[in-house]
């Protein structure tokens, strides 16, 4: 358990749930349909045939014929008996419309079931969000200012317990601090929650949680100063470990002065954390304080190398 202070102020107001989205009613056919009394009089099973009231898309030799023929009351149209297809082009012609009806009916009931479906997905599911954030997120800071999160539950009509966790670590919270909403405070941040991850999780369904990675920003900070022996012609490494976030950059200095990278004499490394100076062979005039600066964005953090070149003991042996 990790303890954590609990003088947090109440939280913001929940954001608001996700709207319904509104149901849509299918269009109907443009086409109109219309019983051939041809395929009635054939004794054909079933329903009656269908045909469309447009004739382009039939044969030739299935449209129907129509002939004018004056009257009284005006111009008026019959149809050709024989121009309408035959009882087994009307049973062929009805499978078919039953076919294309199922299939047209099938989409506006299909529709509703999944809306339905959905709506009531959204009116149960229960979320959380932290500071208002129903997702993953960063959340960055400096160092020596406290962090306060709040977990709060939405769309829940129930008590729902909280939990959360500092990395793999559950956090220690009191009662009346877990039921709906909880807050947690790190007071104040420091460069060791940098990278943490705090997470809220819904006790019954852990699956259902939100996370925070802080992103806590500090200046260089470096470690003290130190001295170094060397025997003539060794080979000599000075190792500055130096954190900060920016990461910032080094430079290197002899005795106040910035030093000139002699190839084939020194060889400088650097990694996030790590920067290196290494000098081939010394001799006596390497002898001085070396400074590793390391400069960032939020600061400068400096660690001085007393390099001190002793004689070769082998070769005074001799």
């Amino acid at each position: 358990m990790f303890p954590t202070s609990f003088t947090c102020g109440r939280p913001g107001s929940a954001p608001p749930p996700p709207s319904s989205p509104s149901s849509s009613s299918s269009s109907s056919s443009s086409s109109f349909f219309f019983f051939s009394p041809s395929c009635r009089a054939s004794g054909s099973s079933g329903s009656p045939a269908v045909r469309r009231s447009t004739h382009s898309g039939l044969p030739s030799t299935e449209r129907p014929m129509l002939k004018s023929r004056a009257s009284p009351g005006g111009a008026s149209a019959t149809r050709s008996r024989s121009a309408w297809p035959s009882s087994a082009a009307c049973r062929h012609r009805l499978g078919s419309s039953e076919m294309a009806q199922k299939s047209s009916l099938a989409v506006p009931y299909a529709v509703p079931v999944l809306l339905v479906c959905f709506l009531a997905c959204v009116a149960t599911g229960v979320e959380l969000s932290v500071n208002n954030h129903a997702a993953d997120f960063t959340l960055s800071t400096s160092s020596g200012t406290p962090i306060s999160l709040s977990c709060l539950v939405q769309n829940s009509s129930k008590a729902e317990e909280l939990l959360w966790y500092r990395g793999d670590g559950q956090v220690d919270l009191k009662d009346g601090n877990k039921v709906n909403i909880s807050n947690i405070c790190i007071s104040p941040a420091t460069e060791t929650d940098n990278g943490v991850t705090f997470t809220c999780k819904l006790r019954r369904d852990q699956s259902v949680k939100v996370s925070v990675i802080l992103d806590v920003q500090f200046p260089p900070n470096v470690t003290e100063d130190e001295t170094v022996k060397a025997e003539e012609d060794k080979d000599v490494t000075l190792t500055c470990n130096a954190k900060s976030n920016p990461q910032g950059q080094a430079t290197w200095y002899k005795n106040d002065t910035i030093l000139t990278l002699q190839q084939n004499r020194y060889q400088v490394y650097q990694t996030s954390e790590v920067f290196q100076l290494s000098i081939t062979k010394v001799v006596k005039s390497d002898n001085g304080t070396y400074t590793c600066e390391v400069k960032s964005s939020l600061g400068t953090g400096r660690k001085n190398f007393h390099l001190i070149v002793e004689g070769n003991k082998a070769a005074a042996k001799q």
